[in-house]
């Protein structure tokens, strides 16, 4: 985001965190499919992992916890 506030891309210098996020996730391109793959399996394999080991309240903790970091990180 500062690299792009000293460049003024896209004439603003306006940028932060979540326009940066947002700019990745809507415009945005994978390579191929094989990087989506990459990208995601740590995730998915993890959470499989965790399925097996604890269940659902697994899913239920990493909801919370993800709901507390993007709370901490908009608002913090």
């Amino acid at each position: 985001a500062n690299c792009l506030n000293r460049l003024s891309y896209g004439g603003s210098i306006g940028w932060n965190v979540v326009n940066v996020a947002t700019l990745i996730i809507f415009r945005g391109q994978w390579v191929n499919k094989m990087a989506i793959v990459r990208s995601f399996s740590p995730f998915i394999i993890v959470s499989c992992i965790g399925l097996l080991m604890a269940g659902w309240p697994f899913f239920m903790g990493l909801s919370f916890f993800s709901l507390l970091m993007i709370g901490w990180f908009l608002f913090g």
